[in-house]
C-alpha cells in the first residue's frame, strides 16, 4: 500500500486478478490484524496477506542482491524445490511493511525485505498444494521487529532460524 488511503480502499482488491475467484473482501485480512501501523497510522487494513515474490512476481535475490540461481515460478508445474507441499504462496505480513502485495525476500541472506506478521507471535502461511500452516516465531530478534528502513545486515544475527525457515519454503531453485 503506497498511500495510507490504499489500506482501507476495497477498490484496490476488486481490481486485483484474484478477486474474480472470491469476491469476499474479508478473506484478504486476518481478524487478528489490529495493530497500529507506525507507517500509515492505521489500525485497520483491508489486507493482511502478501504473495511470495517468487510466485509469479519478482526475483528479489537478483534485483536487490545480484544473486544468481533462483527463478520465479510462473505456474504450479514450475515449483520443484521445494515441492508444492512445502512452497509458500501467501503469508501474513507485518503492518509496517505491507505495501505492494509481494512479500519480498532474498534467499541465502540473513535479512528481511518485508517482515512476516507478528500479531500471533508467528504467522500463517498458505502453500502451493492448497494447505495452510502456522509458524510460531522463536527468535527474540524476529518478535522485536517493528519495521525496516533498509534490510538488516547479516552481522545483526548470524544464525536466524526464522529467516532460514522462510528461505526453505520460498521455492526458487
Amino acid at each position: 500500500m503506497k498511500l495510507a488511503s490504499d489500506a482501507t480502499n476495497t477498490d484496490k482488491l476488486a481490481t486485483g486478478v484474484l478477486f474474480d475467484y472470491n469476491k469476499n473482501t474479508g478473506i484478504y485480512r486476518c481478524p487478528g490484524d489490529n495493530r497500529l501501523s507506525a507507517v500509515s497510522g492505521l489500525s485497520f487494513r483491508i489486507r493482511s496477506y502478501s504473495m511470495n515474490c517468487y510466485m509469479n512476481g519478482e526475483d528479489v535475490g537478483k534485483s536487490h542482491d545480484s544473486l544468481a540461481g533462483y527463478f520465479v515460478n510462473r505456474k504450479i508445474g514450475d515449483i520443484k524445490r521445494p515441492q508444492p507441499t512445502d512452497a509458500f504462496v501467501f503469508v501474513e505480513e507485518h503492518e509496517n511493511t505491507i505495501d505492494d502485495g509481494h512479500f519480498g525476500f532474498s534467499p541465502g541472506l540473513d535479512h528481511w525485505y518485508n517482515i512476516p506478521g507478528l500479531w500471533h507471535r508467528g504467522a500463517n502461511f498458505s502453500f502451493a498444494d492448497g494447505h495452510a500452516g502456522f509458524r510460531r516465531w522463536l527468535d527474540a530478534s524476529t518478535l522485536s521487529l517493528t519495521g525496516l528502513a533498509s534490510p538488516i545486515p547479516d552481522s545483526a544475527f548470524p544464525f536466524h532460524r526464522e529467516v532460514r525457515y522462510v528461505e526453505s519454503i520460498v521455492a526458487t531453485k
